[in-house]
């Protein structure tokens, strides 16, 4: 959120982004000078005035409206929400006492109004000059404006006025310790204090979800990535919807090798809008890398291709990219094998599954293609017709259309004894070569021929050679064809 949005906490929250010291050493952003001499004005000793309390022995008794409304107002006004909390304001207005104007100069603020928040809070401490309240949301938002000088002697002010450290007083105190350099420790015991004497404070979700990220990123800084995890869910119990405790949390749970409820806090932070792609790509490229030594191919599937739809590229998937390729692989060949048992959607499915996880599916088809052709050939060379013939269906699967595939088919099956279906792949080939005007380099309408005649087609196979000679009189097997269509005349 902007300074106007958060106020209490815009001035610390870009100490936070530095760091816990600013850009130049203690001097914080926009030149704020943080003194760490101001640790020790505004620490929270047990002894003198500052530290006596407002519950049972108390100088003062702070009456507060609890009723729905005004609770729903003041937490509106801590979260920004300017709109809503001028509304309950309206409805609220001569109920609210000396908070009343108190509340209007923390609205004042959110608008970016200076002048406005200082005359809310005069008009509050004529009308109760014993009041903390005033004086409180004055060091806050002075605070806020990155006037730490302002807020010291505001807060001093304060406590003269009033005679003791309040809860109020305590929490503004807190607030200032927080946004100086070396003022985490300070500024939450600082808020415990406050909230142990006053339940009901308002005003300190805020305030003690940003000293929990502080101490968070102070555990990190020191390498205890367990202290920081701790810190950050004590922070988002209070702040559950700050972006930064957020993230940082899913980064300490990661740290905690608590991958993946890391990945799932990194993933609803994109997509609400945070722009978290690079290294949510990289968490899950180690995650795909974890899945694949363990074994479980299909997680490792699943964080591979994420981590490529996040951006990263082959190169930088590296061994990932691999294995997707080799899962592709796989897949193709496992369902070339259910085609050719003739189980025809397995194949369909295994190659859309195949095509989401390369970009190369079809040179990748092609050269498992070519892996069970030269199976094919191989068993042939040993005589083993049976594993010959399972290799080129399933090579016939993935690269149905080459001619060469579907010849040494039609032979293994001739050899098979399986004449028409020899026929067909036979019949396949020369429709084809004469679509695209090809000479074959052997005579395949003759084995057409030969496996329709010995199937009891006689008519068809002199058909075929009756219909080459018309279209090729002058072709390469002429004489042949000629002999042949006179056997099967003559037969």
């Amino acid at each position: 959120m902007s300074l106007t949005q958060r106020p209490l906490f815009a001035t610390l929250a870009l100490v936070s982004r530095f760091g816990l010291v600013g850009p130049f050493g203690l001097v914080g952003p926009f030149g704020l000078v943080c003194t760490l001499g101001l640790v020790g004005i505004l620490g929270c000793g047990d002894g003198g005035p500052a530290a006596a309390g407002v519950g049972r022995g108390s100088l003062h008794s702070i009456e507060r409206d609890l009723s729905p409304a005004a609770v729903e107002l003041r937490a509106r006004i801590e979260a920004g929400d300017v709109e809503r909390a001028t509304d309950l304001l309206a409805t609220l207005a001569g109920r609210l006492g000396v908070e009343e104007p108190c509340l209007r100069a923390r609205l004042a603020f959110l608008r970016g109004d200076q002048a406005g928040w200082l005359r809310c809070i005069e008009e509050a401490r004529a009308a109760a000059p014993n009041d903390p309240r005033p004086y409180a949301t004055a060091v806050e938002l002075w605070a806020a404006a990155e006037r730490l000088d302002a807020a010291r002697a505001e807060l001093q002010r304060g406590v003269a006025a009033v005679g003791e450290l309040t809860p109020e007083l305590e929490r503004a105190k807190a607030i200032v310790a927080l946004v100086t350099p070396g003022g985490t420790r300070v500024g939450l015991d600082c808020l415990q204090r406050a909230v142990a004497r006053d339940p009901a404070l308002p005003f300190v979700a805020r305030p003690f979800g940003q000293a929990y990220l502080l101490t968070a990123k102070a555990a990190l800084a020191d390498q205890d990535p367990a202290g920081a995890l701790l810190a950050l869910d004590q922070s988002l119990v209070y702040d559950p919807l700050d972006l930064e405790a957020r993230e940082l949390h899913a980064q300490a749970l990661y740290a905690n090798e608590r991958f993946r409820e890391a990945i799932a806090e990194y993933e609803a932070l994109l997509a609400e809008g945070r722009d978290l792609r690079g290294e949510l790509a990289m968490w899950h490229k180690h995650l795909g890398v974890l899945a694949q030594i363990a074994g479980d191919r299909d997680a490792a599937r699943l964080h591979y291709l994420r981590a490529r739809a996040l951006g990263l590229g082959d190169a930088e998937l590296a061994s990932g990219a691999h294995f997707l390729r080799e899962e592709a692989r796989r897949l193709l060949l496992a369902g070339a094998s259910e085609a050719a048992r003739n189980a025809e959607p397995g194949l369909a499915a295994r190659l859309a599954v195949a095509a989401t996880l390369t970009t190369e599916i079809d040179a990748l088809r092609t050269e498992c293609a070519s892996e069970l052709f030269q199976r094919a050939v191989s068993a042939l060379g040993r005589q083993e017709h049976a594993a010959a013939l399972v290799a080129v269906e399933e090579c016939v699967a993935l690269a149905d259309e080459d001619r060469l595939v579907r010849v040494l088919r039609a032979k293994l099956y001739f050899a098979a004894g399986s004449y028409l279906e020899a026929a067909d792949d036979y019949r396949w080939v020369v429709d084809d070569a004469r679509a695209e005007q090809l000479e074959l380099p052997e005579p395949v309408h003759l084995h057409l021929a030969a496996a329709l005649a010995i199937s009891g087609e006689s008519e068809g196979a002199r058909e075929v050679l009756r219909e080459v000679l018309a279209e090729e009189p002058t072709g390469r097997w002429l004489e042949e064809t000629r002999q042949r269509l006179r056997e099967l005349e003559n037969g």
